[in-house]
């Protein structure tokens, strides 16, 4: 009695155990061990399915994906079992490809997005600066003792400006540039202008193509991108006294007017000495910052649409200024190709430096000073050509590192390579420029590598890249073992697929016919008149129709498919050869149609139709063996699925 005991406990333990999956609701299906439950189902499912299915919608297209999704998982558990996974190809591949798209993911994603915004945000000001401009050997210490006396208040900015600057132009105005928007400055100088709060002064010197600065924020504006400017021009006394008017009182009594209510653009018109804006009623079009001279630029960029300026001061004479329109920056997603490539023009190069500047402590770059300045002193001789590099082998020891970080280094035969592809260095000389630019690139580049090679632990959408992209390359391997390795093509094969589907091998219907155009319905109406009256219908094409390049032919087309358009499936409508239609209006003329002759459709020769048939033989091969081999996966790891939970899934929106 106890042993039955025992053994009705152990059946009751068995059934539990068969039916606890069917009970769990978050399992949908599962083979050897493996359960693929809904959350992971849902991730892949929202991830794929919009591109497998497209026809089927609900439980219908979540089942087939579930199909698929066990095949995937099945195939990954079978690489597994056969040691693919440990391929040391494939693993070279794997890290191959993560270096590569890592360094791209982290240009686009750490560099470029990044730098894109903050061009974007800086675009939505206008900075008003100044600046004391050093030049020379001393620049640098020059600058640094003025900045000194300005921090400790000995001297302000202003003073320092008119007492230190070589910059003439400004100097007379304490240093004042006026104001500068995005990509205007160098970007040295715009880089430390654009941290600044207003009244700050930038705390080292800043060093462009120009010179040394120092550098003053007095105040920032919401930006505008352009102004639509209108102006009236009063110009100076001619030198030789002939103007007797006084241009201020003259522009004065012009500008009252206009406050007045007087029309702006008659004014101009009578009045402006800029005689070619004056035409279109002082209409200069748009404007951005810092295209015309300072005066006229501040005050264009101050005005409200429809404002009249004060009377502006410049070189040419008094200007009264009316803005019609103002182009503010529009949202990010408006500007960000324009920026975009704003920013590789301009500002990558310096983002680049800076994020490779972080690499190198991070990875213990070290530079081979010695050889850098070995190449430079050597640039008279050498470039970066085949010529150059045999100097280094013959001359040089062409092994010499250029440079090392953890866990690699690089030698000039490499920088050579590099140098040798792209067109920036190529046939280039080694200057101090130039070797400072490859460095940056080429250094980069495999400091990028290295940190390609640890992104996965800090990103998880890189990491889930590649994660999918390692499966791939298993999937990919099983296919070539599995079913395009055991494809066999041969003649004998092929033609009995083709006796077998022959007919989805046709040629279409095709009609051979001629045609009379003309472009008004007098002269179509006259020609067929003439037609129905005896006068053969290719004398009439000859002679009548108005398509030039069919004439010669007696207006006969080529032979075409019935489908090709509403001439050919027209003339196939006519029932016998000879036989033409009225005359009727198509594609802006008219016509008359002849049916020379009716090609009707028939089955393709094998020897037609061995290019279609070789691929959807192959293709249907292809399936074959792709079924025969999901059906070993099936028969080898059972799998068992659970339809009814599909109920469970919230269906992606």
């Amino acid at each position: 009695m106890k042993r039955f005991h025992y053994s009705i406990t152990a059946l009751l333990l068995f059934i539990t155990i068969q039916s606890t999956h069917a009970q769990n609701s978050d399992v949908l299906a599962e083979f050897s061990g493996q359960e693929i439950k809904i959350e992971e189902f849902t991730k892949a499912y929202q991830k794929n399915a919009g591109n497998i299915f497209t026809n089927t919608t609900g439980e219908t297209n979540m089942k087939d994906f579930l199909n698929l999704y066990v095949n995937y998982k099945m195939k990954l558990k079978d690489a597994e079992d056969r040691g693919i996974t440990n391929d040391p190809a494939l693993e070279k591949e794997y890290i191959d490809y993560k270096k590569q798209v890592g360094a791209s993911y982290i240009i686009e994603n750490n560099i470029i997005k990044p730098g894109i915004r903050k061009l974007y945000n800086d675009t939505q000001y206008d900075y008003h600066v100044k600046h004391v401009m050093f030049k020379g050997d001393s620049a640098i210490t020059n600058a640094a003792t003025v900045l000194e006396q300005i921090k400790t208040g000995k001297i302000s900015f202003e003073e320092a400006a008119f007492n230190y600057t070589i910059d003439n132009i400004t100097k007379a105005d304490s240093g004042d540039i006026g104001f500068i928007s995005t990509g205007i400055a160098l970007p040295a100088f715009e880089k430390a202008a654009l941290s600044l709060e207003v009244g700050e002064v930038y705390p080292a010197p800043v060093q462009s193509r120009a010179g040394v600065h120092l550098i003053k924020l007095e105040s920032k504006i919401p930006t505008k991108k352009q102004v639509r400017v209108s102006h009236i021009l009063i110009r100076d006394p001619a030198p030789d006294g002939t103007d007797v008017d006084d241009p201020f009182k003259k522009a004065e009594g012009i500008r009252q007017n206009l406050l007045d209510g007087a029309d702006f653009a008659e004014m101009a018109k009578a009045h402006s000495a800029d005689l070619q804006s004056a035409e279109k009623g002082g209409d200069l079009g748009y404007i951005r910052r810092r295209l015309t001279v300072k005066e006229f630029d501040e005050a264009a960029f101050s005005l409200k649409v429809d404002e009249i300026s004060d009377i502006v001061k410049t070189r040419y004479g008094y200007h009264i200024l009316k803005v019609s329109d103002i182009k503010r920056p529009g949202p990010f997603e408006v500007e960000e190709d324009e920026l975009k490539k704003v920013f590789q023009t301009k500002y990558y190069d310096d983002y680049l430096r800076d994020y490779f500047d972080s690499l190198k402590t991070l990875y213990n770059f070290t530079l081979n000073d010695r050889l850098i300045d070995s190449l430079i002193s050597h640039k008279d001789s050498i470039q970066f050509n085949s010529s150059g590099k045999k100097y280094w082998v013959v001359n040089k020891n062409l092994e010499s590192v250029v440079f090392s970080a953890d866990g690699m280094s690089m030698n000039l035969d490499s920088l050579f390579t590099y140098a040798m592809v792209d067109d920036k260095f190529k046939h280039r000389r080694p200057n101090e420029e130039m070797m400072d630019k490859l460095i940056l690139e080429y250094g980069s580049k495999e400091l990028l590598k290295l940190e390609a090679m640890e992104l996965d632990k800090k990103d998880k959408r890189f990491s889930d890249l590649m994660s999918d992209y390692e499966k791939g390359i298993y999937i990919f391997k099983l296919q070539e073992l599995e079913v395009w390795n055991q494809l066999e093509i041969d003649t004998n094969s092929v033609y009995e697929f083709y006796l077998a589907n022959k007919e989805n091998y046709k040629f279409p219907s095709k009609v051979d016919f001629s045609e009379i155009y003309a472009r008004k319905d007098s002269l179509i109406n006259f020609v067929y008149d003439k037609i129905e009256a005896g006068m053969p219908f290719d004398s009439a094409a000859v002679k009548y129709t108005e398509r030039d390049q069919y004439r010669d032919q007696a207006g006969r087309y080529p032979i075409m498919e019935v489908a090709t358009n509403r001439l050919a499936a027209t003339a196939n409508q006519l029932e016998k050869p000879g036989d033409y239609t009225r005359a009727f209006f198509y594609g802006g003329g008219w016509f008359i149609l002849k049916l020379n002759e009716k090609i009707p459709s028939r089955i393709k020769t094998f020897d037609e139709a061995r290019s279609e048939v070789i691929g959807h033989y192959q293709e249907s091969e292809t399936k074959r063996l792709e079924a025969e081999y999901i059906s070993r996966l099936k028969e080898k790891y059972n799998p068992k699925y659970y339809y009814d939970n599909l109920k469970n899934v919230k269906t992606p929106e």
